[in-house]
């Protein structure tokens, strides 16, 4: 669609709800300069994120869609998701946990699946981890995680596995990306207080107490030879997972 189309869409809608520019402006939490210019099509000098709150405010929306040749965009994200589930799955197997991998679960109604699954048998901790190569829906990724969480003992139970601790832990592929959003959204993830080095440690070695929720930016594994250069990234510096401090 034409950025002046756009532009003139969101004029339109602001005018059918009988709302001021500054009002609009308002309701979105951006500037009043910046809807004046996206009212006129001058998208090119803001942020994706201030259009998405523009359209918002007068009741529309903004969908993005990226294509790429031969429409193998989710195979590409679905091979860095599936490196980082299996470095992570061995990396803690080595470690002493008892990992599964894609747990589905239907627990009176919830349904869903848990990337990973492990347990600690010496203390009795157990983990429901996520993992994420990009950061979309934030909200949606820690409702859908705290439901994981209240059902990990349940899940546990089935396994024989003695839970005396549930922790959520959320694994997001390193990148300047992902580190803008987390910034972005800082205390959305305040629950979660291991983190970096000291989530690694604790991880070789859960100690109670357990934490809150553990948070680590992890790099992607160099691709096997053979393998293209997958999902646009250019620079991959270690062979396991390495936590990042955030």
């Amino acid at each position: 669609m034409r950025h002046d189309t756009i532009g003139r869409g969101l004029r339109a809608l602001r005018h059918r709800r009988g709302l001021r520019q500054r009002d609009a402006a308002a309701r979105a939490g951006i500037a009043r300069s910046v809807l004046t210019d996206l009212e006129a099509g001058r998208l090119g000098t803001h942020s994706v994120d201030a259009l998405v709150r523009a359209a918002t405010s007068v009741g529309g929306s903004i969908r993005l869609q990226l294509s790429v040749p031969g429409g193998d965009l989710h195979r590409l994200l679905d091979a860095d998701h599936a490196r980082l589930q299996a470095d992570w799955k061995a990396w803690l197997a080595r470690a002493g946990w008892t990992v599964e991998a894609e747990v589905t679960f239907n627990h009176y109604g919830e349904r869903g699946s848990i990337d990973l699954f492990a347990w600690y048998p010496a203390t009795g901790a157990c983990l429901v981890i996520e993992l994420k190569t990009v950061l979309v829906d934030i909200q949606d990724l820690l409702a859908g995680l705290d439901r994981k969480e209240r059902i990990g003992r349940s899940l546990a139970s089935e396994r024989g596995w003695r839970a005396i601790s549930v922790v959520p832990v959320l694994l997001v592929a390193e990148g300047s990306t992902a580190r803008r959003r987390l910034a972005e959204h800082a205390s959305l993830f305040e629950r979660f207080d291991l983190r970096g080095r000291t989530a690694l440690s604790w991880l070789r070695q859960p100690i109670a107490p357990a934490p809150r929720g553990v948070l680590c930016l992890t790099q992607l594994s160099r691709a096997r030879p053979g393998d293209r250069r997958r999902a646009g990234r250019q620079r991959i510096r270690s062979d396991r997972p390495r936590p990042r401090s955030v």
